[in-house]
């Protein structure tokens, strides 16, 4: 009769073929991994991406709030030329300039409307990246 086979114990080595099968699987593993390099420029790509998507929108918002603003500042230039109002003339600038500030104000009220539109463009392009 056979003498009963006891279990591993915890501290006792795994056999040499166990421990071969082991190594071999490691071995394989790490073989088939990528490079920490390449980890991370490959998980670094939804985070450029996305920046570029916020970074595009901010970039148009300000192109056409400036061109707005643009527009406010050549009315403004166009009225002094137009009706020669002289430097020395303090009430007729002062006109002028409130003019001009009321086109400011209402250049930065009709771009705020814009602002929620925005926003949801912004997450609908965000939603479509997807991770690596």
């Amino acid at each position: 009769s056979r003498p009963p086979v006891s279990p591993p114990h915890p501290l006792r080595p795994p056999p040499p073929a166990e421990l071969t099968r082991r190594t071999r699987l490691l071995f394989v593993r790490a073989h088939n991994l990528p490079p920490p390099q390449q980890c991370l420029e490959r998980c670094s790509v939804p985070l450029q991406q996305s920046k570029q998507v916020v970074e595009s929108e901010i970039a148009q918002f300000q192109h056409r709030l400036q061109q707005c603003a643009q527009g406010c500042q050549q009315e403004a230039q166009n009225t002094i030329q137009d009706k020669q109002i002289a430097q020395t003339d303090q009430a007729a600038i002062d006109k002028v300039q409130a003019k001009h500030g009321s086109c400011i104000t209402a250049c930065f009220d009709e771009h705020m409307k814009i602002v929620p539109t925005m926003t949801k463009r912004i997450d609908d392009n965000l939603k479509k990246i997807k991770a690596p």
